[in-house]
């Protein structure tokens, strides 16, 4: 038999009762494919019902972000953390402590007074260099 090389365009089907059929379950994957969510990026909208998520999926580039809406994400986790991360920024985009750190224990009249008074009564019984 003659073997040469020819191009795909020149290919044709002739008769599809030998082809290959694809699976029906390995069609139906491509279908439902699922992309791993990287991170919620910015959302868009005027009501939290109607809100959406730019997604940054992982293992690809900020051009293929997408806009989503809430209902295309199975379960609430990526847009809980969103929110968490966005609320704890202030309005100068620097981060926020959380309550029990910013809470600043200002001593009171009596606990500055104890305090000077234990330096000095250490001080007088510390030994003399």
């Amino acid at each position: 038999m003659d073997q040469r090389e020819v191009g795909s365009q020149s290919l044709r089907l002739i008769s599809s009762e030998n082809a290959v059929k694809p699976d029906s379950a390995s069609a139906n994957d491509t279908n439902n494919d699922f992309y791993e969510v990287q991170s919620i990026v910015s959302h868009k909208g005027n009501n939290p019902t109607n809100y959406l998520y730019r997604v940054r999926w992982k293992g690809h580039t900020e051009d293929d972000d997408t806009w989503e809406p809430s209902s295309h994400f199975p379960d609430k986790y990526h847009i809980e953390r969103y929110w968490e991360r966005r609320n704890s920024l202030t309005t100068s985009g620097t981060l926020r402590l959380p309550k029990t750190v910013n809470a600043r224990h200002i001593p009171d009249r009596t606990e500055r007074h104890d305090k000077r008074k234990s330096r000095r009564i250490n001080a007088s019984t510390s030994p003399a260099k």
